[in-house]
Parts: C-alpha cells; structure tokens; sequence
C-alpha cells in the first residue's frame, strides 16, 4: 500500500528482496537516500511467525530512541532504535509486536562500530549504525519537526 502523502511527510520504501531502503520524498523523482537494510529474523524465513523476518506492510516511525551509553541493550540495537508502528495489523495478527529498525548485534565483534557488520534479529529492520545515524535518524527528525509523518513501506517486490 502506498500512503497519501503530506506536504512534509517522507515513504521509506524497505525492498526485502534487494536489501534496500529508498527515501521518497514528494515532489522528488529520485530517492533521497538509499541505505542497505536487512530484516531476517531468528525463527528463519517467514515472517508468519515469532521472531521471523519482519512482517511486510505499511508501517509509520513513530520515534526515534537513542539508545545511551552502558545501557544494557546497546550492543543487540546500536546507538538508535526507531520505533515502528503497524498500521494494518500485519504483526498483531500472527502473534508479534514491538517491531523496530536499528543496528547492533550483540554477537558481532564490534557492535557499536559505525559499519558493524549484520546479525539477524527478532524481528526488526536492521542497518548499519552509520547509514542510521547520517541518514535514517536526521530524515525522521526532521520530518517530525516540521509535523510530518514517516512512512515506511516493507516490500517483497523488486
């Protein structure tokens, strides 16, 4: 499904056949940005299940969590956790909930790196902490700031 668009909103466009997240920003032919992206989960392919891929379907970024130092939680998430809110009960309806996008991974020799390598998750989007932190994070913010929203699309299309 794609959004109907504000004037100051952005559609993150998640493609889990290509690993990539595209920012769409209205008005602009091209993406704004595009950042590898991955969202294998623990259980193995499927996303109809605990802990599975992330479930495709319209998504909104609601916040954006940074995530402070000797937290116990920032090796598995990286410095920021963006909180994603289902808008068409894709996760509800098979049982799951509090899907995110983040970096880390806790088993990963240097989780905090600004390129720390991939892990799987339980469920959430994960990216590298750099491409988080200069592109993902700064887009949302201002997004909100001027009272947009953050749409984030997860697709199975090429």
């Amino acid at each position: 499904m794609r959004p109907d668009l504000g004037p100051h909103d952005v559609h993150i466009v998640v493609n889990t056949v290509t690993d990539k997240a595209k920012c769409h920003v209205p008005g602009e032919s091209e993406p704004r940005w595009v950042v590898p992206c991955r969202n294998e989960g623990v259980a193995g392919p499927g996303w109809d299940r605990p802990y599975g891929d992330t479930p495709p379907g319209l998504w909104e970024i609601v916040r954006v969590e940074e995530i402070p130092p000797g937290d116990p939680d920032i090796a598995s998430y990286g410095p920021v956790y963006l909180w994603l809110q289902e808008l068409e009960g894709q996760a509800r309806a098979v049982g799951r909930a509090g899907i995110g996008w983040h970096g880390g991974g806790s088993g990963l020799p240097a989780p905090l790196a600004p390129r720390q390598g991939w892990q799987v998750t339980h469920g959430c989007l994960r990216s590298q902490n750099v491409d988080l932190t200069m592109r993902v994070v700064p887009t949302v913010r201002y997004t909100h700031a001027r009272g947009g929203r953050v749409w984030l699309t997860v697709s199975r299309d090429q």
